[in-house]
């Protein structure tokens, strides 16, 4: 399901050959200048933006399960680097139903918070080369080129929607801390 049109943002896929980081960036900030605000995701944070719009409900299902949902739902301000549903589809067959328990939730939790920074961090300030601190403990490598952002080798598919309490960064995979 595509989110609505006030709330997606998204880099172009195929810049310019000559375009570079800059291009990216201001392309960025220009989708996010030229997009109407949406009155439910500002006031609204990241969580309650998950469950109203239907976009994201395994993410909310696994933050449920993970017992993150009070403190992701507070002030912030958080990154979150979100995993589209077509992402979580294409985990191995029962790998989502098995972190989902209630005996995997220190893994869940640890997956959930290795796609979170702490921090506002729109598009126009990650650099190319740019390493986020993950709120698991790991690292967030960002990458910029032909094909726009990646963050850990994952496509950034759309960018900078804004909550109350976080920005939020779609992408194509779901961030699988090493070990």
């Amino acid at each position: 399901m595509p989110l609505p049109p006030p709330l997606r943002r998204t880099l172009p896929l195929a810049p310019a050959p000559r375009a570079g980081l800059l291009a990216i960036a201001l392309a960025a900030s220009a989708a996010v200048a030229s997009a109407a605000p949406s009155p439910a995701g500002q006031d609204a944070d990241w969580m309650t933006l998950a469950v109203t719009t239907g976009y994201m409900p395994t993410l909310g299902r696994a933050v449920a399960a993970a017992g993150l949902v009070a403190d992701l739902a507070g002030p912030g301000p958080f990154t979150l680097f979100a995993p589209t549903e077509a992402a979580f589809a294409r985990l191995p067959p029962g790998v989502l139903e098995e972190l989902l328990q209630p005996e995997n939730q220190p893994r869940l939790r640890a997956l959930l918070l290795g796609h979170l920074v702490a921090g506002d961090r729109p598009a126009a300030s990650l650099g190319n080369g740019a390493s986020l601190d993950a709120l698991n403990g790991g690292t967030l490598a960002v990458s910029a080129g032909p094909g726009g952002l990646t963050v850990n080798g994952a496509r950034v598919t759309s960018v900078d929607v804004g909550t109350r309490n976080a920005v939020i960064h779609f992408i194509d995979q779901v961030l699988i801390p090493p070990g």
